[in-house]
């Protein structure tokens, strides 16, 4: 089950929890719709326990549209800037999420 919560002071900050399953996508792309152009928004992954496939380009997406992730474990953040989404495996990325974020705020290179 994904848990949002939104804050903002600035940017709007959705910090989400748990599992993000292909159910969850739609629902927070159009919670991230609803925001208001050209304000920074990010994507808090710290208590992200395991994302599926669609999950995967999900996030993708939203780098690609200007979305900061936050707090997500490297080697999945890798695979959602470098990889072509059709090259991304769902089960190289879950173990990063299961094995934990840490306190790290990861950026662009």
């Amino acid at each position: 089950m994904l848990k949002i919560q939104r804050s903002a002071n600035g940017r709007v900050v959705f910090t989400l929890s748990g599992r993000i399953e292909a159910e969850d996508v739609k629902g927070l792309g159009q919670l991230l719709a609803l925001e208001t152009a050209g304000q920074p928004l990010v994507l808090d992954l710290r208590d992200v326990t395991l994302v599926n496939q669609d999950a995967i380009k999900f996030l993708s997406s939203c780098e690609a549209d200007s979305v900061k992730l936050e707090n997500c474990p490297a080697r999945a953040l890798s695979l959602v800037k470098l990889l072509p989404v059709e090259r991304i495996s769902a089960t190289s990325v879950v173990g990063e999420f299961r094995r934990g974020c840490g306190a790290r705020t990861l950026t662009k290179h």
